[in-house]
């Protein structure tokens, strides 16, 4: 059967599955032809047998309409806004609700705010994401605005204000889902990843400057893989020395009246126990006995003054002189503003792209480089999406990089192979890179009992 042609009862068979045509003359005397490539839910048709059931279900609705549930199905973007804001926004993390606010206040609301959901089309709100990203925005804020879009339709699917079947084909149907537009070359970047020579540089410079007040952050970002809200929100009574772990429960974010708040973690994944490596045990140990021989020394001139607003409890409370792990030597609290020092000193140093989230993502990439299986980085690092997590186990670190082009060195079709003959008596096939590996340790650590064997070369040439 030929594409296109309509054939079996007004099946048709296309390019991409199947679909059904239905033509029938209503009540009111006006004729219909309607032809369809999805089921009532909105899932395409991709065989035969699921567009006859799909088309007898539809003209069972034409001919009992008595019999279905009576429903007028409207809301506008603006009214799905409002219902997100009195009915769901409290459930969802600060930071992710003041996103949402903003995309929705600077870029839709003008747009599509009076525009009823149900009639606007998928290919409107995809030409509105590609306006944007070509008037030169990022393509992270430009995805921004479409999980957005997402959002307003989840809201008005859980309304039963959406017709049925419009939430899956625009925000879930693989095929036929809103999508971001093509990245630019620019925008396909790698993530940030440090080497160990600059690791040992940002090291040195969050050690020695400012009294090392930023260099707990460093250790918990890089040896943790912390992120910053997380490592500014800790307390001493998530540190447990004795497990040797931290409980990560809380942020701390800046508000937009110049204070600072505790909020909840970017999402529910991000609650979790991570293990202490003993380098940061023993630093956290020592501020801590520090910091309270400081205070006990300073007295009322430690700057432990600082005003928190607790959005953890409702009602909202302010805490004044939290027992926050990280201060600096004089009592006051560090927080993203206090960081800005260390960054200009990183980035005048030559590490021109430095930025703290990236000691958390090399610290991830590292784990990824040697192994750990992606469930438990996944676990460790507090992703909600596995695909997070898989995204650094294609990319790699620039001392993993050199270690593969130094074993690719080291491939050939023709390694001369050799027997050592120790002085034991035991003999050993080895390649030339252990031949030359024995050799060069023997020759650097030189004692009667650690000689190098005597080699002969295997001739495989017979």
């Amino acid at each position: 059967m030929k594409r296109g042609e309509n054939k079996g009862g007004g099946l048709i068979k296309t390019s991409n599955g199947w679909s059904y045509r239905i033509t029938y003359t209503a009540a009111d005397g006006k004729r219909h032809d309607l032809t369809r490539t999805t089921d009532s839910s909105g899932q395409p048709l991709k065989t035969k047998k699921q567009a006859q059931e799909a088309k007898a279900a539809h003209l069972l609705q034409l001919k009992n309409p008595q019999q279905q549930k009576e429903k007028t199905y409207y809301i506008t973007f603006a009214e799905a806004w409002q219902l997100f804001e009195e009915k769901e926004a409290q459930s969802k993390a600060e930071g992710t609700t003041k996103k949402y606010n903003s995309v929705w206040k600077n870029h839709i609301e003008s747009r599509f705010g009076k525009e009823e959901m149900n009639t606007t089309t998928t290919q409107e709100l995809a030409s509105f994401l590609l306006d944007k990203y070509a008037q030169g925005l990022s393509f992270g804020f430009v995805e921004s605005f479409l999980k957005c879009f997402y959002l307003l339709f989840g809201v008005a699917e859980r309304a039963e204000r959406l017709e049925p079947g419009r939430y899956a084909r625009i925000c879930t149907n693989k095929e036929t889902k809103l999508k971001m537009p093509p990245k630019r070359e620019e925008d396909k970047k790698d993530i940030t990843i440090y080497n160990s020579a600059e690791i040992n540089q940002i090291a040195r410079i969050c050690k020695n400057e400012d009294d090392g007040d930023i260099y707990p952050v460093f250790l918990l970002a890089y040896f943790c893989g912390l992120r910053l809200g997380e490592i500014l929100g800790l307390m001493w009574s998530d540190v447990d020395y004795g497990k040797g772990t931290i409980s990560i429960n809380r942020q701390l974010q800046p508000t937009d009246d110049g204070l600072f708040m505790l909020c909840k973690l970017k999402t529910e994944k991000a609650r979790r126990i991570v293990d202490m490596p003993a380098t940061v045990r023993a630093e956290l140990a020592t501020r801590h006995k520090a910091s309270i021989k400081a205070k006990e020394k300073t007295g009322a001139a430690y700057k432990d003054n600082e005003r928190v607003i607790n959005k953890l409890v409702t009602p909202h409370e302010t805490i004044t002189s939290g027992d926050f792990v990280n201060r600096r030597s004089n009592g006051a609290l560090v927080t993203q503003n206090s960081l800005k020092k260390i960054q200009k000193l990183i980035k005048a140093a030559g590490i021109a792209n430095f930025h703290f989230h990236a000691l958390r993502a090399t610290h991830i990439s590292i784990l990824a480089g040697r192994n750990v299986p992606p469930s438990e980085v996944m676990r460790h690092a507090g992703h909600s999406n596995f695909n997070t997590t898989l995204k650094f186990y294609i990319n790699s670190t620039t001392d993993a990089k050199q270690q593969l082009l130094n074993a690719l060195e080291h491939i050939n079709t023709n390694e001369k192979k050799y027997i050592a003959h120790y002085a034991d008596g035991t003999e050993k096939t080895v390649t030339e890179a252990q031949k030359k590996a024995a050799e060069e340790f023997a020759k650097s650590y030189p004692t009667t009992e650690n000689t190098a064997p005597i080699f002969t070369e295997i001739d495989d040439k017979n």
